[in-house]
């Protein structure tokens, strides 16, 4: 089955299944919560281009080619409809986006630097509103964290556009012989309210599920004995899916040594410059950790569908449910920046922002573990 997503969140496809008389087609749509379905009548198939078709693989060859072809045509009235919003937006005349300066900006910093095209257009966007000349920006940066919260934007896609702030307004003022200071990142009660903003529109929507080891061994017969072996690793050691899929297939990322697993992560390469300091070390105590181990020494394990994850699980699960259990569940037995530190965060309130959970006897605020330190 070959599922289209458009922008206005409408899913469709054809699939082709066994039936009495050998195969079926059925078409499926899913549009804001609610799925339809309905088998295709058989004079319906000559314009599908299914009537000549003499086997099940011919007809989900077929059906294959239809769904690529319609998946072509929303991606590219998708991309019509960004270019036709850009059009626009750049026909709004602003004094502090000349355009002979953004040509030159675009070549010299966004193409060079690896800054991406989204933030950069999100940035200009941002300029247009506030509508302030770059060397204001430093002694009114409240307008730009009042805008990030009137978009309900989140603190992490807020800190991007405030670097392509940044870039663009050193390079116009170093341009017009001006002075320019950076835009400081939001902090305190601005960070707060941009953060609440953001939570408040997304309230339940991307919320993850967590995978305890209990639920996990209750769903045991419903996957396959790779598929289970991949969960158990996450919910053993907290992994994200990247390190499991990556860093434990390849020999040389991954070790084991004292009872503690040692595991490569190439998130931090990003950020991180010593590469001896991308290694996370996970002590092994626990009798699933152990089991885990056995899996990770044979080899045998592969992640589910998402979509077998889901009917298996529930909608609100991902890869990420045994990380998200494993803070949570380890903290009942150690402390919580031993926990943090075998999840590879840098500093406490990470894991306690993103993993603890505020229904759990064990959760203390963030707020007050920055208080202690």
């Amino acid at each position: 089955m070959i599922f289209l997503r458009s922008t206005e969140e409408i899913v469709m496809g054809y699939c082709v299944l066994k039936s009495r008389n050998g195969w079926r087609v059925l078409w499926e749509h899913w549009e804001g919560g609610k799925r339809t379905k309905r088998h295709v009548k058989r004079e319906e198939l000559p314009s599908l281009g299914l009537a000549e078709c003499k086997n099940i693989e011919e007809a989900r060859d077929v059906v294959r080619h239809l769904n690529a072809k319609s998946r072509v045509l929303v991606e590219e009235k998708r991309r019509n409809k960004i270019a036709e919003r850009r059009r626009r937006e750049n026909l709004v005349e602003c004094a502090h986006l000349p355009t002979l300066y953004v040509d030159e900006f675009r070549k010299q910093v966004v193409l060079a630097k690896g800054l991406r095209e989204p933030h950069w257009e999100a940035a200009k966007r941002a300029i247009r509103a506030i509508n302030r000349p770059p060397a204001d920006w430093y002694f009114f940066p409240q307008d730009f964290y009042n805008y990030f919260t009137l978009k309900a934007r989140s603190p992490d896609y807020s800190n991007r556009i405030i670097r392509a702030l940044n870039e663009w307004g050193r390079f116009f003022c170093r341009k017009t012989n001006t002075f320019w200071q950076d835009i400081p990142k939001p902090r305190g009660k601005f960070l707060n309210q941009i953060r609440a903003a953001y939570e408040k529109r997304t309230a339940g929507g991307r919320y993850r599920a967590r995978l305890s080891l209990d639920l996990l061994q209750s769903k045991k017969n419903q996957l396959a004995r790779e598929e289970f072996g991949w969960l158990l690793i996450a919910v053993a050691f907290g992994l994200r899916p990247e390190e499991i899929n990556k860093s434990l297939r390849q020999s040389g990322k991954w070790g084991v040594r004292d009872d503690a697993l040692f595991v490569y992560q190439y998130k931090l390469e990003r950020v991180e410059p010593n590469p001896k300091k991308r290694w996370k070390r996970i002590d092994i105590n626990l009798p699933h950790q152990r089991e885990a181990m056995k899996v990770i020494m044979s080899g045998e394990f592969r992640p589910p569908t998402r979509k077998k994850l889901k009917d298996v699980f529930g909608p609100k699960m991902t890869y990420y449910g045994g990380r998200k259990e494993f803070f949570p569940a380890m903290r009942k037995s150690y402390d919580a920046y031993t926990v943090s530190k075998w999840m590879g965060h840098s500093t406490l309130e990470t894991a306690m922002r993103h993993y603890d959970d505020p229904e759990d006897d064990f959760f203390v605020p963030p707020q007050a573990v920055a208080a202690r330190r």
